[in-house]
C-alpha cells in the first residue's frame, strides 16, 4: 500500500492526527489493551503507542494470515510519533465460546505454527469470508 503523500495519506492525517495526538503514549496500557483500532476507507488502522508492540503484533498478524488464521496487513505508518499499521477488516463476532470445538481447533492451529496464544475471547476474534480469524496479536496475549 502507497501512502506516503498520497491522497489518502493527507485525508488520514486530518482526520485521525488531532484525536492521536490527545492521546498520552501509554494509554493504551492504561485502557488494558495495546492498540487503539479505527476503520479508514475500508482498512483497519491499529494504533500503538509503542513502535516494538506494533512491530510484534504485526509480525505475528502476517505470519498468522500466511496460514488463514488472521486478516491480511498492509504496512506500517508512523503517525505523529504513534506507531501503526493497516490491516484487513473483519467483522465482529457477538458471541465467543473459549471452550468450543472451534475455539480448541483455532488455538491448536496457532500451536501448529509456533503461535502460543493466551488471549483467546470474543473481543479477540472476528471473520472474514465467514472464516474465524485471530485479529490480536499484541505480546500481552502471545507467550
Amino acid at each position: 500500500m502507497r501512502l506516503k503523500n498520497s491522497p489518502s495519506y493527507r485525508r488520514l492525517k486530518k482526520f485521525f492526527l488531532p484525536e492521536i495526538a490527545q492521546r498520552r503514549k501509554d494509554y493504551a496500557y492504561e485502557q488494558g489493551a495495546e492498540c487503539v483500532y479505527y476503520e479508514f476507507e475500508g482498512y483497519g488502522l491499529k494504533v500503538y503507542g509503542r513502535f516494538e508492540d506494533r512491530d510484534f503484533a504485526y509480525d505475528q498478524q502476517h505470519y498468522a494470515y500466511d496460514y488463514g488464521l488472521a486478516p491480511a496487513v498492509y504496512g506500517k505508518i508512523t503517525l505523529q510519533g504513534k506507531a501503526a499499521y493497516f490491516t484487513q477488516i473483519a467483522q465482529p463476532v457477538e458471541y465467543w465460546d473459549r471452550y468450543s470445538e472451534e475455539a480448541d481447533d483455532l488455538i491448536q492451529q496457532l500451536i501448529d505454527i509456533g503461535i502460543s496464544y493466551t488471549d483467546l475471547h470474543c473481543g479477540n476474534v472476528g471473520t472474514i469470508n465467514g472464516e474465524t480469524v485471530v485479529i490480536d496479536f499484541g505480546p500481552l496475549g502471545i507467550s
